[in-house]
């Protein structure tokens, strides 16, 4: 496989959107503050929380496993919400969503129907979305589901391949459902519905956008407090659209191979981030009233599937193939490599001000989120088996999953 040479990205305005997204600072102190993890990538999406109920230092040396289950193939990450932890699997061309209590992991209801798989990436890779009493999940096949998140009971349920003739891409739809106001947004790649907006309590669609295949990205709300667009990697780039009614407001073509637009865009103020893998790298891009520019653009970071996350004015993030990479960490505004941890690859997420790192091979690894240096104060084996799903945490508990199945919490409030 070879990777592309890629240009900065060249965006086409076609109205004018100032972003502001205020990421606050994580506080590594004060009293402990119950979280939830109810959507993917944490509670506003970013990857980050300010959950303070944890701690480095574990009778033993290590967290300990407050529960293991075995819930099927995929990739969906955990998330949690009123504690109750909701997940997806696959077994036997049959996809069950998972409603199980966070604290002991006793099954609280489970919800299936057929599906099918592959061999070499099996299962499901959207995370499913918590909000308003409902559970929102989306398959890799098109079906988007509604539950009762309490009971599991369907409320609405869309099958986007048949209703809408979604483009089931190589390995699968994987956007995992954005839900906002009295919307929840997926990605089918169908002609003429790229990008679809449904209402969330009944499954009417609200707005259809755009013709461009799906990438393997969710959308990303901006701006923050009052959003009033996405932003989502498509196939061939990352594009702007109106919450309102879909309309396309800006595009920026950024060419994978075979397509794998599959980390999220980090939207800070009047900035995007974006990176993918195959070396293509990494680029800024600024809009405002004079239009677009781009501010830099690299290969230090070249993210396969999981994404990078933004913290006072840095990125950390895992460059190159899942299962060959290393951390890293780059100055947001000019690009900069700041420091480099070869051989730990995975996912990153940040909570209270530190990087909590989850290794393909299962590793646990715990440091400051500090631009000048990468110094652990933990690092511990917790899991097994490939380990590409990112993380969830959660009131001191970080809940994880292995591609084969095997999912489990651990907790990390010294007890």
């Amino acid at each position: 496989m070879h990777s592309p040479v890629v240009g900065g990205p060249s965006f086409v305005i076609r109205s004018v959107v100032v972003l502001a997204l205020c990421t606050a600072g994580a506080v590594w102190a004060g009293a402990p503050a119950a979280t939830e993890w109810p959507q993917w990538r944490g509670p506003d999406r970013t990857g980050i929380t300010t959950d303070t109920s944890w701690t480095t230092q574990w009778p033993g040396g290590k967290p300990k496993q407050l529960w293991q289950k075995d819930i099927g193939q995929g990739y969906s990450a955990w998330v949690v919400s009123g504690n109750k932890a909701y997940n997806l699997g696959n077994t036997g061309g049959q996809d069950t969503v998972w409603c199980v209590d966070a604290d002991s992991g006793q099954e609280v209801w489970k919800y299936s129907y057929r599906c099918g798989t592959d061999n070499q990436y099996p299962g499901p890779r959207a995370t499913p979305a918590v909000d308003s009493g409902k559970v929102y999940t989306y398959s890799r096949e098109g079906l988007l589901l509604c539950l009762d998140a309490a009971k599991g009971a369907v409320v609405w349920q869309k099958d986007t391949r048949q209703e809408l003739g979604a483009r089931i891409p190589r390995w699968g739809l994987s956007s995992s459902p954005t839900v906002h106001g009295e919307v929840v947004i997926v990605n089918p790649g169908a002609p003429n519905a790229s990008v679809v907006a449904f209402n969330k309590t009944t499954g009417q669609v609200v707005w259809k956008s755009g013709s461009d295949g799906a990438g393997y990205s969710s959308a990303v709300l901006f701006p923050a407090g009052a959003p009033t667009a996405v932003a989502m990697f498509s196939a061939t780039g990352l594009v702007g659209l109106s919450l309102q009614n879909g309309q396309q407001i800006f595009q920026s073509p950024w060419k994978t191979s075979y397509e794998v637009n599959a980390s999220d865009p980090i939207v800070v103020g009047d900035k995007i981030f974006i990176t993918s893998g195959y070396g293509t790298g990494c680029a800024l891009v600024q809009v405002g009233a004079g239009g677009a520019k781009q501010l830099w653009t690299n290969k230090t970071i070249a993210s396969h599937t999981t994404g990078p996350v933004y913290y006072e004015g840095h990125i950390y993030g895992m460059d190159g193939q899942m299962g060959k990479q290393s951390l890293k960490c780059l100055d947001f505004a000019t690009g900069q490599q700041k420091w480099v941890q070869q051989g730990l690859g995975g996912s990153v997420i940040v909570v209270s001000g530190k990087l909590v790192v989850f290794s393909d091979k299962g590793e646990l690894a715990i440091a400051d989120a500090n631009p000048a240096n990468f110094t652990p104060a933990a690092r511990v084996s917790i899991h097994s088996g490939t380990c590409w799903t990112s993380p969830a945490f959660s009131s001191g508990r970080i809940f994880v999953r292995n591609k084969e199945g095997q999912a489990a919490a651990y907790d990390l409030r010294g007890k």
